[in-house]
């Protein structure tokens, strides 16, 4: 009996959590319609070291079968922090962090190698949008104005690169 109502309670607390888009999406493989499949869950840890449960949908692609998951925005792909836990990292903004010494650790060092790529995948981006060459004499960093630009980086820069298909799984999610 007191299974059953820590199960219940835990459902409750799940429902609380169900994250679900409004939008209309279509598949980056093949940009065929995706429709929806089911939900898993998603742990995601706060900055007060809390850890939030979310179910989070997964789509089916109506062309290719493949299924994609729906990540919303202040989570980041293949982390198990929420995005402004680890941007306030990345940033040096904050010297509270709920996450252990050597995970900051990996972020930081992670960061520094791929912020490279991330350059590039922005400028290909850029390029695209503009349809013509980013300027090779230019010193200033897409990636560095976006973080100029305040709060949220992290989530801007991963959204631009998963949702135009540049996104390595592999990769260190952002972090992108």
């Amino acid at each position: 009996m007191v299974i059953v109502a820590r199960y219940n309670i835990i459902l409750n607390e799940i429902r609380k959590f169900l994250i679900e888009s409004k939008e209309t999406h279509n598949c980056p493989v093949c940009d065929e319609p995706l429709s929806g499949y089911d939900t898993r869950q998603r742990h995601g840890k706060e900055s007060d070291g809390s850890k939030k449960i979310y179910l989070i949908r997964r789509l089916r692609c109506s062309g290719c079968n493949r299924i994609h998951t729906e990540l919303p925005d202040f989570l980041v792909p293949r982390k198990h922090y929420v995005a402004e836990v680890i941007e306030s990292q990345l940033d040096g903004a904050s010297d509270d962090c709920p996450a252990d010494n050597s995970t900051i650790q990996r972020w930081l060092n992670r960061f520094k190698v791929i912020a490279i790529q991330i350059e590039g995948m922005l400028r290909q981006l850029w390029m695209v949008e503009h349809k013509m060459l980013y300027p090779l004499s230019s010193s200033n960093s897409l990636l560095e104005s976006i973080r100029r630009n305040g709060a949220n980086w992290l989530t801007t820069v991963a959204q631009m690169i998963v949702n135009t298909g540049l996104w390595q799984p592999t990769q260190f999610a952002c972090s992108p």
